[in-house]
C-alpha cells in the first residue's frame, strides 16, 4: 500500500484555492490492485482521469502505440476499439467500463471503473494537421517555460513529450461539500495486442462481482471491499484455525482472490485447492492471503495456525 498527498496547483506551482488530494494505491504480486483517490474541494468539476502516454526526446506516440490505442470493454460483453486518428466512439448505456492502453507488444495498462463514466472524450480530431497520428504537447514540467499547445513543428519532438489518447470521468463514490471520493481498479495486461484481453476482463469481472465468502469456522466476514481489492474478516479470539468457501457469481469466475483477516497473529499454513501459488503478508494487525489462480466454482480457503 502507498499513499501520496499533494497540492493541487497551477503550471507556475502556486496552490489553487487551498485545494489538496491524497492517493492510497492497494498492490498485489499479480501486478492488479486499486488507485483510492480523496480530492479535498468543493469548486466544482475537476478532471482526476486520463490516459496519457509519455515520450522520451526523439519518440512519438505512434512509436509506441498502436492505431487502436485504446479497448474499451464492458462487463456485458460490448467492446470498442477506436482508431486514430479518426477514433469515433460511444460508451453510451455502459453501466462500467474496462479499458486496455494497447502499447507496443509488452505488458498493457488497464483500468476499471466502478460505475458508469459521466464524461469520454477522445482527443483526436480536428487536430489531423499535426505531425504524429496522435496529438502532443510539450511535457511540463520537463519542458517549464513552453506553453501547453498542440505541436505543429516535428523540430519540437526533439524535447520530451505527451500525448493524451482519452478521458473516462465518473461520479465520486462517496462524497461530501468538501470531499469526494473516487476509486478504479488498475493493472497490467499480459496478453499481447490485438489478443482478447482476458486478464483486464477478468480481474475487472470479479472486482465488480466478487461473489459471495462463506465463513465455516474462525472469523467473521465483514463484506469485499473494492478498495482493498479483498474479502475482508475479523477474526474469532482465541481461534487456531479458519475455514472459507469462496463462492464466485454464476459466470463471473474468481481471479486471484485476496483475503484480509484483522486480528490474526503469528505465522500461519494457508491451503487452497487449486491455487498455483499463494503469498502471504503482514498489514498492522492484519494477515493477508493472496492466491494465484482462477476459480470458477466454490473453492475451500483453510487458514491454520
Amino acid at each position: 500500500m502507498v499513499k501520496w498527498s499533494y497540492a493541487l496547483t497551477d503550471f507556475a506551482c502556486k496552490i489553487i484555492n487551498n485545494e489538496h488530494a491524497e492517493e492510497v494505491f492497494t498492490l498485489y504480486p499479480d501486478g492488479v490492485g486499486t488507485r483510492y483517490l480523496r480530492g479535498y474541494y468543493g469548486s466544482g468539476w475537476h478532471e482526476n482521469q486520463e490516459f496519457i502516454v509519455i515520450n522520451r526526446p526523439g519518440r512519438r506516440a505512434s512509436d509506441a502505440l498502436h492505431a487502436q490505442a485504446v479497448t474499451f470493454h464492458s462487463p456485458d460483453g460490448r467492446s470498442q476499439a477506436p482508431e486514430w486518428p479518426r477514433p469515433g466512439l460511444s460508451l453510451t448505456g455502459w453501466p462500467q467500463v474496462i479499458s486496455v492502453v494497447n502499447l507496443g507488444n509488452g505488458p498493457r495498462p488497464f483500468m476499471v471503473t466502478p460505475n458508469a463514466p459521466t464524461q469520454v472524450k477522445v482527443w483526436a480530431e480536428p487536430y489531423l494537421d499535426k505531425p504524429d497520428v496522435f496529438n502532443s504537447y510539450p511535457h511540463w514540467p520537463v519542458t517549464r517555460g513552453m506553453l501547453t499547445s498542440w505541436l505543429d513543428d516535428p523540430a519540437l519532438f526533439a524535447n520530451p513529450t505527451h500525448s493524451n489518447l482519452a478521458n473516462l470521468v465518473n461520479d465520486p463514490v462517496e462524497s461530501t461539500t468538501t470531499r469526494k471520493d473516487f476509486l478504479w481498479l488498475i493493472g497490467m495486461e499480459h496478453t499481447p495486442f490485438p489478443d482478447e484481453a482476458t486478464e483486464a476482463r477478468t480481474c475487472g469481472g470479479c472486482w465488480l462481482e466478487p461473489g459471495d465468502l462463506r465463513v465455516i469456522s474462525g472469523a467473521t466476514y465483514t463484506g469485499y471491499s473494492q478498495q482493498e481489492r479483498a474479502y475482508m474478516l475479523t477474526a474469532d479470539a482465541g481461534a487456531e484455525s479458519c475455514r472459507l468457501e469462496l463462492f464466485p457469481a454464476a459466470g463471473v469466475p474468481v481471479r486471484n482472490p485476496a483475503f484480509v483477516v484483522k486480528g490474526w497473529g503469528g505465522s500461519s499454513s494457508v491451503t487452497v485447492p487449486g491455487a498455483t501459488r499463494i503469498h502471504t503478508g503482514r498489514e498492522g494487525d492484519a494477515f493477508v492471503v493472496f492466491v494465484e489462480g482462477t476459480f470458477a466454482g466454490p473453492t475451500a480457503v483453510s487458514i491454520a495456525r
